[in-house]
């Protein structure tokens, strides 16, 4: 049985004043880290993405045991009441 994947989502800080947030920083290092957040984030879409496909995937498979196991329970219930 697969494990349950946890995704953990990179800190993001908001930035309310850019102008005071730039003072004493080049813009090449913060484009640079901004960029580097952005791709951890483009990783962790395709991950998802990838993950609802394969579970959406084993969706006919789930329905169909949910289906064998209602019949089961159908065929069970009138021997109960004897």
């Amino acid at each position: 049985m697969e494990q349950t994947e946890q995704v953990i989502l990179p800190q993001v800080e908001f930035i309310e004043d850019v102008p005071k947030f730039m003072e004493g920083r080049s813009v090449e290092v913060v484009l640079g880290a901004f960029n580097e957040t952005r791709s951890k984030y483009k990783v962790l879409e395709q991950q998802l993405v990838q993950r609802k496909a394969r579970l959406l995937g084993k969706l006919p498979e789930i329905q169909k045991a949910l289906d064998i196991v209602q019949v089961r329970r159908c065929l069970r219930a009138p021997q109960a009441g004897m």
